[in-house]
């Protein structure tokens, strides 16, 4: 993708594009084979393509505990991240490169010189964790947008309830960013209470893996909230995205 594909986005140009409804697929049988490696560095069968808003879904048995819900909540949160690139993409749509500006987006780059106020806060847009879990990023305050959009689908989640009796989806309500320490036989273990974290370790639960990664940048995202609230975090983190850092010292000094 991004040494083949993205490299000619250079010279997309803002009436390329239109608006429309997002599109979720599942995509046909005989994408399967072609798709094993990509499932295999993702975790999962789902996906989506911002610059086309499609969420598509890799067909596979579904006969794992958990994987149902891991799927449907992917599904979700996707849904809530082509909304958050499509205003992204509309706000560059002035911009001369504009091309440029969508590859930086697709390729998910995040700024790589270190910060030396401790006032400005990265914009992370990836999981760098699953990369290097030692990247000098994670450690720097920061803050990253796909926790809004798991943030979105859990509330999604819990208002399911209201419309089905025998659902109790409101238990994962606020919980991304929760986490503690349990004791084990070798010391104590740290479990987070993160829905994707907590479906994910379930289904991988026979391969003993257990998801962090998800908790932990809910986390920092919870701290930065703390400063501005939830509605505001968004707003800033889109309107700084380019630039690749939020100053909280200055636009808290705006309001």
């Amino acid at each position: 993708m991004n040494n083949k594909f993205v490299p000619l986005y250079d010279s997309l140009k803002p009436e390329y594009f239109e608006e429309r409804e997002i599109e979720v697929i599942v995509l046909d049988d005989k994408w399967l084979k072609v798709a094993e490696k990509f499932i295999q560095k993702k975790y999962h069968n789902v996906s989506h393509l911002k610059e086309l808003g499609v969420v598509f879904i890799i067909p596979l048995d579904v006969d794992t505990t958990g994987e149902m819900l891991r799927v449907f909540s992917l599904v979700l949160h996707y849904l809530h991240e082509v909304s958050f690139y499509s205003e992204l993409f509309k706000k560059y749509r002035k911009d001369n490169d504009i091309g440029k500006k969508i590859v930086s987006l697709i390729r998910g780059d995040v700024m790589e010189r270190k910060l030396t106020d401790i006032s400005q806060w990265r914009i992370v847009q990836r999981y760098l964790a699953k990369d290097d879990p030692n990247d000098f990023r994670l450690f720097e305050p920061h803050v990253n947008p796909e926790t809004l959009h798991w943030d979105k689908a859990e509330n999604n989640l819990s208002q399911l309830d209201a419309r089905h009796e025998n659902l109790d989806f409101t238990f994962w309500k606020n919980l991304n960013f929760i986490g503690d320490f349990f004791p084990n036989k070798n010391g104590e273990d740290l479990v987070s209470f993160n829905l994707i974290d907590s479906v994910m370790s379930l289904v991988k639960e026979k391969e003993r893996i257990k998801y962090l990664y998800h908790h932990q940048e809910a986390l920092w995202n919870r701290l930065f909230e703390e400063f501005v609230g939830k509605e505001k975090m968004e707003e800033l983190i889109m309107n700084n995205f380019e630039k690749g850092f939020i100053d909280v010292k200055k636009e808290i000094s705006k309001y």
